[in-house]
């Protein structure tokens, strides 16, 4: 026996109605979780610029949200102790000396050098003066004087590579009674080339020493 046509279109109708029915249930159970998600992912072009600023910043660098930046050396860093025990002699500069013209000829400085007990007078070639040896923690009394066309009471004396000037890195030398300039230099204990390096206004004069390595491939010749 044949079935019943109009028995078969009922069916159908209702299998549609209870799918389209199930399907709009389940849309409509997805369309608030959506509409949360999309509000708490706003798109990038529509937050603040202030709250993109501050994503940034907290990207890029590793201070917590809430602790200002400063630009203030940290009390514990060693450039914040450098700063707090610089040798007074680097924040003072030497007085203001004449500044040697372009083209005048200058005479070169004297200097009595007396190393562990040695006398010696070292030469001038330009501005750099014959290479004195001096020994490890070695000590070297200087009485400098100046080139007499330049009137300057106040020079500045530094140390290149090793050693100490009076005790510091450098010093600020002021003209004596005799008109000398006198600086005590101790080598450090490093071997190998030091100086110590004289300067006023523009003039400037190098004063090299050599801690001996005890190689004598290495070693250059020396003032005796």
């Amino acid at each position: 026996m044949n079935p019943n046509p109009s028995h078969k279109k009922h069916t159908f109708i209702v299998i549609t109605a209870v799918a389209v029915i199930l399907i709009a249930i389940v849309f409509t159970a997805q369309k608030p979780a959506k509409k949360e998600d999309s509000a708490n992912s706003a798109p990038e072009a529509q937050k603040p610029a202030s709250t993109k600023v501050a994503e940034r910043s907290s990207e890029d660098s590793p201070i917590p949200r809430g602790q200002a930046r400063s630009s203030a050396p940290d009390p514990q860093s060693k450039t914040a102790e450098n700063e707090l025990n610089s040798p007074s002699w680097s924040n003072d500069p030497p007085a203001a000396a004449p500044v040697i013209p372009p083209g005048v000829e200058v005479s070169k400085p004297e200097v009595a050098v007396n190393i562990d007990g040695e006398n010696q007078r070292p030469q001038f070639h330009g501005s750099f003066s014959e290479r004195m040896s001096i020994s490890t923690r070695g000590t070297a009394t200087l009485a400098i004087n100046w080139p007499v066309e330049h009137k300057a009471d106040e020079i500045l004396a530094s140390t290149l590579n090793d050693g100490t000037i009076n005790g510091e890195a450098g010093a600020i030398l002021k003209r004596g009674k005799d008109g000398k300039f006198r600086l005590t230099f101790q080598a450090g204990e490093h071997s190998g080339a030091t100086q110590v390096i004289l300067r006023a206004a523009n003039l400037a004069y190098t004063l090299n020493f050599w801690v001996p390595t005890g190689n004598a491939n290495v070693d250059p010749p020396t003032l005796q």
